[in-house]
């Protein structure tokens, strides 16, 4: 027996209608035409105010619970740097990468807000410490007191793809920077994608760690348009991906070579060429605009609570 989901959409109900029964006369299947739940994430429309919300509500308020924990936190993370020092306590390795993939499952799919604090813990699952199982309970803890949270969805095409990077400071035992990229889309902004990730080449600037960060963001901007096109949504223009790093602005916008980047000259010739093509357009966004600083670096409440509105976490 072969068991397998499945989610039909379409622009008009009549084609919904065409393409359940051509699929009705080929293959046994349950369900409903109204989706109300997909691979754990429950689905909630508002036909009155437009809007469809996406939350694992069950899942996120049953960590707690599945792992024996008790209390609340309101962030996923302290704002101190996770680290490893030798004298550590050892904890038990396979309850520590159980808390992990369990926590792991929800920043993949609705809570990008918790993105980058399991990201941190998760490079510690090889030898994880007392201090690296705690951390990793707190993020449970925190997704089980926010579980009414999930992205909020609204009308309107438009998209942008928001790009950062912090420079050498939140692995100070590799000095890698960590690189992050947002989609959003639509009039609320809400996040339709997310990615945080620990540079693989360690950056000699905050310049050349942009670089790096923003080319990531425009490779991902090249498969959204693609993804789009094949979803038949029609775009004004190119996709417009926004910077904060000036610098890193006038790389990829200007002609000619420099001395002191010609180490990392393929990315930003990759990057220009993208430009010239008129696959993307750059521009400045101020740091304070930035939604992707929110996945390089732990945030505190008031600016966590900022981040997860911007983003349309309700």
């Amino acid at each position: 027996m072969y068991v397998d989901d499945l989610l039909v959409g379409c622009q008009t109900e009549a084609e919904v209608d065409a393409i359940w029964e051509e699929i009705r006369n080929t293959w046994e299947i349950s369900g409903s035409k109204k989706a109300t739940e997909y691979l754990g994430m429950s689905i909630e429309r508002d036909r009155v105010n437009r809007t469809l919300k996406l939350g694992q509500f069950k899942y996120c308020g049953d960590l707690p619970k599945r792992f024996e924990l008790v209390g609340t936190a309101k962030t996923p993370a302290t704002t101190d740097v996770l680290s490893s020092s030798p004298e550590d306590d050892l904890c038990n390795q396979r309850e520590f990468q159980s808390i992990v993939g369990a926590i792991a499952f929800p920043t993949l799919c609705t809570r990008p807000d918790a993105t980058f604090a399991v990201n941190n813990v998760a490079q510690f699952a090889a030898n994880p410490k007392m201090r690296h199982l705690h951390a990793a309970q707190r993020i449970a803890r925190y997704l089980g007191s926010t579980s009414d949270l999930g992205l909020v969805f609204g009308p309107g095409e438009n998209i942008e793809i928001i790009s950062d990077s912090e420079f050498a400071t939140a692995d100070p035992l590799t000095r890698r920077s960590v690189g992050a990229w947002v989609v959003r889309m639509g009039e609320r902004g809400t996040a339709t994608g997310w990615s945080t990730k620990r540079q693989t080449l360690v950056a000699t600037s905050s310049t050349e760690a942009e670089t790096y960060a923003l080319a990531e963001a425009i490779r991902e901007a090249i498969w959204q348009e693609k993804l789009l096109k094949d979803l038949q949504v029609k775009l004004d223009g190119p996709i417009v991906v926004r910077e904060d790093n000036t610098a890193t602005i006038q790389l990829a916008t200007s002609v000619g070579s420099h001395g002191r980047t010609k180490h990392f000259d393929m990315r930003i010739k990759f990057i220009r060429n993208r430009i010239e093509r008129g696959d993307v357009v750059v521009t400045y966004i101020p740091t304070s605009n930035n939604v992707a600083d929110a996945l390089t670096k732990p945030l505190g409440l008031s600016l966590l609570a900022k981040f997860r509105a911007a983003i349309g976490i309700l």
